[in-house]
């Protein structure tokens, strides 16, 4: 307990032992307001006592407590119920009130008998009328600025004209004893955040009084700074170039060897299964088919022939050569079917531009049109072999292709390929995501656009990231070339 409460402690007893009964019903209501606040270890309960220690005392309808947070006045307690069951209205007028009170710095009382107050702005009138009766606030001040604001909602029936000097006395009484235990409260009760705000406050202060010099300032400035990225965590993310791919690639391969002979779609276009996008030229297979039908028919007669003599040896061989020419017909038929060469999905073709090389020769197997589903991409991102300690899957992250600069993406990872390779002169790994979202966020995606992606890997102050990166760089540095 401060210095300050114990002296009004002790004054109080001696005022009970040696005033007359109305001051010593004063006295008593005043050690009533410190027992009652002081029995409290916390602040909001202590926060709640005081204020029902106004209504106590004065009989008032409603006692209403607001502290300075910021640059404004946040209600912390009221005498009944929680500050959340105010209506909006009510708060309103309560805080425009305190407003009134805080900017003046001194108590306002309405209606105002002695007539003390500078000004009375109109929230303080409209929350009399609202409550009916007469309106008090009182300032609690601490390091010489208002701290915190109580407000005293009276009936008319309770406080007559006559008694509104002693009434004041009385609440100006009870807030400076009881008023600094709960500023002690609160102040032990902050977070590390606000410590450091007042902290600053208090030297920015102590400058104006002693006008320090500008170094001190920049010298407190850099503190601030270093102290803020040394505390306070922050997003930690890191950053490599991406490309974006359909989800699923299917190719579309030449079936045989031949020449092309027309081309019915380019990269861009719309396909649906099964539809025909290009076909080789069919004239030296037709000429094949036609080979194989006439060793088919020779065979057959020779077949007939060698059964009409009875020869058994003869059967047999041009049973085998039948067999074997009706396959390579079928096989002849088969390569006819696939010469019409036809989208394996629904899609948009990404690659092969046919149009230009009609009459040109093709070798089986040569991949000529790529083909991918329409609206479902993947998202490859190349990192650096040096982050790929700190990527796991299911992490998120945000996209932002060259194409669309202005839009970011979100991301999540879904899985990491285990073996890295050079590209652009550099060993990174290829690790595969997703873009989150319905068909409206990946409308503008177009596989082939190159972007940058950005994954949140950790959260932790930005010194401490740096600092690790630099000793990263120097334990290679060191290892690569000390002896």
């Amino acid at each position: 307990m401060s210095q300050s409460l114990q002296a009004g402690e002790r004054a109080l007893q001696q005022s009970v032992t040696t005033a007359g009964t109305s001051q010593s019903k004063r006295s008593q209501a005043l050690l009533s307001a410190v027992g009652a606040t002081l029995h409290q270890s916390s602040f909001q309960p202590a926060a709640v006592a005081f204020c029902l220690q106004f209504v106590s005392a004065l009989g008032a309808l409603r006692a209403t407590l607001a502290r300075v947070a910021g640059d404004e006045l946040k209600i912390v307690a009221l005498s009944h119920g929680s500050p959340d069951g105010l209506d909006r209205k009510t708060t309103e007028l309560l805080l425009g009130a305190m407003n009134e009170c805080r900017d003046q710095s001194m108590t306002i009382v309405v209606p105002d008998v002695e007539r003390r107050a500078r000004a009375i702005d109109a929230n303080t009138r409209r929350l009399r009328q609202l409550t009916q009766g007469r309106v008090l606030s009182i300032p609690i001040g601490q390091d010489g600025r208002v701290a915190a604001v109580v407000t005293i909602e009276i009936e008319p029936s309770r406080l007559a004209d006559a008694d509104v000097a002693e009434a004041v006395r009385l609440c100006e009484d009870m807030v400076v004893l009881t008023a600094p235990y709960l500023l002690a409260l609160q102040r032990d009760e902050r977070g590390a955040f606000e410590r450091l705000r007042d902290r600053v406050r208090r030297a920015a202060s102590a400058r104006a009084s002693h006008r320090l010099r500008p170094w001190h300032a920049a010298a407190g400035a850099l503190v601030l700074a270093v102290a803020v990225l040394a505390l306070v965590p922050m997003a930690v993310t890191i950053g490599a170039p991406a490309r974006v791919e359909g989800s699923v690639q299917r190719v579309i391969a030449a079936p045989v060897d031949g020449f092309i002979k027309s081309v019915a779609v380019r990269p861009g276009d719309a396909v649906k299964q099964g539809q025909v996008v290009a076909e080789l030229i069919d004239r030296d297979l037709q000429l094949e088919r036609s080979k194989y039908q006439g060793e088919i028919a020779q065979h057959e007669n020779a077949y007939a022939a060698a059964m009409a003599r009875a020869e058994r040896a003869d059967m047999v061989i041009h049973q085998a050569r039948l067999a074997e020419a009706r396959a390579q017909a079928s096989l002849i038929e088969q390569q006819l079917a696939r010469i019409q060469m036809r989208a394996p999905i629904d899609g948009v073709i990404l690659h092969g531009d046919l149009s230009q090389m009609i009459g040109a020769p093709v070798d089986k197997g040569q991949v000529l049109m790529t083909a991918a589903p329409t609206g479902e991409h993947r998202i490859i991102i190349e990192l650096d072999e040096r982050d790929i300690g700190r990527v796991r899957p299911g992490q998120r992250g945000r996209l932002s292709v060259s194409a669309l600069p202005w839009a970011w993406m979100p991301l999540q990872v879904r899985r990491i390929t285990p073996m890295a390779q050079v590209l652009d002169a550099r060993n990174v790994f290829e690790v595969e995501a997703v873009v989150e979202g319905g068909p409206a966020e990946t409308a503008e995606l177009r596989a082939g656009l190159r972007g940058v992606v950005r994954l949140h890997v950790d959260d932790a102050p930005p010194l401490g990231v740096w600092l690790r990166r630099l000793a990263d760089h120097l334990h290679r540095f060191a290892w690569r070339w000390l002896p």
